[in-house]
C-alpha cells in the first residue's frame, strides 16, 4: 500500500471543562469534513482533570496526509478551534492497534444488543414501491423507485447499486405529492447485460427497501448508571463509510447541551455484513433527565432524523 493511501493517527488534547467537550467534537469533525479526511475509528474520552484526549484514525481524500504541509495545515486548523495555548495536536501514520481498516467480529459485553440494532429492520416508516422492468428498452434494465424524499436517498440507492456492482446509465428523479419521491434509473450489471436473474432482482429490490426504509440504526441504552448512544451505519463494499455520521451525532448533541463522557467508532462485521458502530457514553444535564424513557426516545429520533430526515 501506498504510503499517502495509509491510515493517520489524529490526536488532540484540549484543556477544557467537560460541557466544552462536544463543542470541540463537533468543530474538530467540521474541519476533517472540510478538508477531505474521513474518520474511520475515534477513542474520546475525559480525564479526572477535565480534560479530554481524542485519537481519530483517519484517510485523506486528496492521498496528500503524508506531506508535512498538508498535517502542518490540519494542526493549524484544529489549533484554531481547540486554543492554540492549550492544546496539542500531532498527526502519524496508524500503529498495529488500530487493526487497520478491515471489520472484526463484534465482541463485547453488549454484542447482543448491537447484532440486535444492526438486524432490526422494524424502525423504518413510510412505504417503498420498487418496480423491475426489462421490456422497456432493448439494452437496459429499468428501475423505479417511488418513496419518502429524504436526506441522503439518492446516496443510499447508488450505494447500494455500487454494492451489488450495477452500473446507471441514465437516472430520473421528479418529486411528488406530501413529499414523495419518483426514481427510474436505466441500469446494467458490470458485465454490460440486463438484470434478468429473479433472485437477484428479488435480492436487490429487498435490499434497497430494507435500506431505504432504515438507512441508519440509532438506540439509547442503559448501562447501569451510564446511558449509552448507539448508532449503526453501514460500510459499502468499497469500504467507505457513510459520510458525515460523527458530526450530525454531535451536532445533535450541541443542540441538546448534551455532553459526551466517552466514545469511540470501530469497524466491525455483524451478521455477514459490515457496520461502523458509534458507540457514546453521555453525561446528564440539569434540566434533562437522560435515564427518561421519553428523553431517550426523543434523543434517538433527532439523531435519526439529522442523519437521513
Amino acid at each position: 500500500m501506498e504510503v499517502c493511501k495509509k491510515e493517520f493517527e489524529c490526536k488532540w488534547s484540549p484543556t477544557a471543562a467537560t460541557f466544552d467537550v462536544i463543542c470541540y467534537l463537533t468543530g474538530i469533525t467540521q474541519t476533517l469534513w472540510e478538508v477531505e479526511l474521513i474518520v474511520h475509528k475515534m477513542i474520546a474520552t475525559v480525564t479526572p482533570d477535565g480534560k479530554a484526549l481524542n485519537m481519530f484514525c483517519i484517510t485523506d481524500s486528496r492521498e496528500m496526509l503524508h506531506e508535512k504541509r498538508r498535517q502542518d495545515d490540519l494542526c493549524l486548523r484544529l489549533k484554531a478551534i481547540l486554543g492554540e495555548a492549550t492544546s496539542y495536536c500531532d498527526i502519524s501514520p496508524a500503529g498495529s492497534e488500530w487493526g487497520g481498516l478491515d471489520c472484526a467480529p463484534f465482541y463485547s459485553a453488549y454484542s447482543a444488543s448491537v447484532i440486535d440494532l444492526c438486524s432490526d429492520n422494524r424502525q423504518g416508516s413510510g412505504k417503498v414501491v420498487i418496480n423491475i422492468d426489462n421490456s422497456l428498452s432493448p439494452g437496459h434494465t429499468l428501475l423505479q423507485i417511488c418513496c419518502k424524499d429524504r436526506r441522503g436517498l439518492m446516496y443510499d440507492c447508488m450505494r447500494i447499486l455500487k454494492d451489488f456492482q450495477i452500473q446507471v446509465a441514465y437516472a430520473r428523479l421528479a418529486t411528488i405529492a406530501k413529499g414523495g419521491v419518483e426514481i427510474e434509473l436505466f441500469i446494467v450489471h458490470k458485465d454490460g447485460k440486463k438484470i434478468t436473474d429473479p433472485v437477484k432482482q428479488q435480492n436487490l429490490c429487498s435490499r434497497l427497501e430494507v435500506e431505504i426504509l432504515q438507512p441508519v440504526r440509532v438506540a439509547i441504552m442503559n448501562r447501569g448508571p451510564e446511558i449509552e448512544l448507539l448508532v449503526a451505519a453501514p460500510i459499502s463494499i468499497s469500504g467507505q463509510g457513510r459520510p458525515q455520521v460523527l458530526q450530525d451525532i454531535t451536532g445533535v448533541l450541541k443542540s441538546l447541551g448534551i455532553c459526551i463522557f466517552k466514545a469511540d467508532i470501530g469497524r466491525y462485521l455483524v451478521e455477514d455484513r459490515q457496520w461502523e458502530i458509534y458507540r457514546i457514553l453521555l453525561t446528564d444535564k440539569l434540566d434533562l433527565d437522560l435515564s427518561s424513557s421519553h428523553t431517550q426516545a426523543h434523543i434517538a429520533e433527532l439523531v435519526r432524523t439529522r442523519l437521513a430526515g
